[in-house]
């Protein structure tokens, strides 16, 4: 019995002595086999041509086609392919690549540089594009070509279509498609060839009876998403603000001599600073209480309004440095915690004329000199060049630097002046 134990522990300690000598000879018995070598270190094949997985280029440019085998190759080498940098796809001669096909490539191979060599209605375009240069160009597709090569210049910063004969609606779907990239066109709008490039922040378009009256004459100006300042006072019939939800950027807005009861669309331009409603219709100012960058708010003739409560208390306008009031037509009470609220504000609540210390420092004589001029009004006028040779600077197509006749000449004459002698309006 006791000879049978010792046997057993005997055997016992073999089979563990022999499995340590095993494993001391082969340590991989007990561990599972790493790989020997990476994937793809032979190599791999592309559309008839090895290249090895160190290759720093790719040339498809002789490719007649890229099959779907390609593409897996090029998914499966992506991760492996450390060294690869570019890809030539030749030119659209040579190698014809549908756009579709160059954006799967593309997808296949993330963080490499493509060349490709090609035309957008006739113009010469890489991939590497920045600024495609459109101004001028027919264009008879509504865009479609370029909106079809657009998702594949990844480099492209600005699509210039200034004349280029697409209309606004498809101009702007453009736009939306690709908010990364500046799209601008040119406008037309009113019925004095007002012509504007999408990418002004200056517009003066105050004149009688040119058209800006309801949504349908108003519509072309909701493409200037850009704009900082606009003039459209004297727009007599102008019903509707509605073309401010597209004008985040504005700082200065003048209307005035309107039919407008309802602007509350002021409240989608919240960083206005200088802002003149005079001669309104609205019965409340709701959307001005607001306009917390607000400086200069100009509320004469406006007779239908006889309620300030939107901006009275101290958290609202709280930069308000003017305000001109309709005489007569608030209650002093408001006026007076209006005050209160605001003791840094000046409030003019005796006399309508927006000449009345509202642009200049002597009312009585009005002079229309820079000497004469208040330092807010002289600002608005160096934005607008009121009176200038520069005057309506980017509305009339004859003033306009980017500007050529559909043929494609320069514009020559004289700029245009609706002024009946200078700042005589004012």
């Amino acid at each position: 019995m006791k000879n049978n134990r010792r046997i057993l522990m005997l055997f016992a300690a073999f089979l563990l002595s022999a499995v340590s000598f095993t494993a001391c000879i082969n340590p991989f018995v007990l561990a599972e086999a790493e790989p020997t070598s990476e994937p793809f270190s032979d190599g791999f094949e592309l559309c008839g041509v090895y290249y090895p997985i160190d290759a720093e280029k790719i040339d498809l440019s002789a490719a007649s086609e890229i099959s779907a085998k390609d593409l897996d190759v090029l998914r499966q080498i992506a991760p492996y392919a450390k060294n690869l940098k570019e890809v030539n796809l030749g030119d659209e001669n040579s190698s014809p690549f549908s756009w579709d096909t160059i954006s799967r490539l593309q997808e296949a191979l993330p963080g490499r540089h493509f060349t490709y060599r090609f035309s957008l209605y006739g113009e010469p375009m890489t991939l590497d594009t920045e600024y495609i240069d459109l101004r001028k160009i027919k264009v008879e597709d509504d865009g479609a070509a370029v909106v079809a090569a657009l998702p594949c210049m990844k480099s492209c910063k600005v699509l210039d279509m200034d004349q280029s004969g697409v209309d606004n609606e498809h101009m702007a779907m453009i736009r939306d498609a690709f908010p990364d990239i500046k799209v601008i066109w040119r406008v037309r709008f009113t019925n004095m060839d007002y012509s504007c490039r999408t990418d002004v922040k200056t517009i003066l378009c105050s004149l009688c009876g040119i058209g800006l009256t309801d949504e349908a004459g108003c519509k072309p100006l909701t493409y200037f998403t850009e704009l900082v300042n606009l003039d459209a006072g004297h727009n007599n019939n102008m019903r509707t603000l509605s073309f401010l939800r597209y004008m985040p950027n504005l700082e200065v807005f003048i209307t005035y001599n309107n039919y407008l009861r309802d602007v509350d669309d002021l409240v989608y331009s919240k960083k206005l600073k200088y802002l003149e409603l005079y001669g309104s219709s609205m019965h409340n100012i709701n959307a001005i209480g607001e306009l917390y960058e607000l400086t200069d708010l100009q509320l004469g003739y406006c007779y239908n309004l006889n309620d300030i409560s939107p901006i009275v208390p101290a958290d609202r306008v709280p930069k308000l440095r003017r305000l001109w009031l309709t005489p007569g037509q608030i209650p002093q009470e408001q006026i007076a915690e209006f005050k209160r609220n605001h003791p840094h504000c000046i409030v003019n609540d005796t006399d309508n004329s927006v000449g009345y210390y509202w642009r200049f420092i002597d009312p009585i004589y009005a002079y229309n000199t820079p000497e004469n001029r208040t330092p807010e009004y002289q600002r608005i006028v160096d934005i607008f060049h009121y009176g200038t040779e520069n005057n309506l600077n980017y509305s009339f197509s004859t003033s306009d630097p980017y500007y050529t006749t559909p043929h494609g000449e320069p514009v020559t004459g004289e700029r245009v002046s609706w002024f009946y002698g200078s700042d005589s309006r004012y």
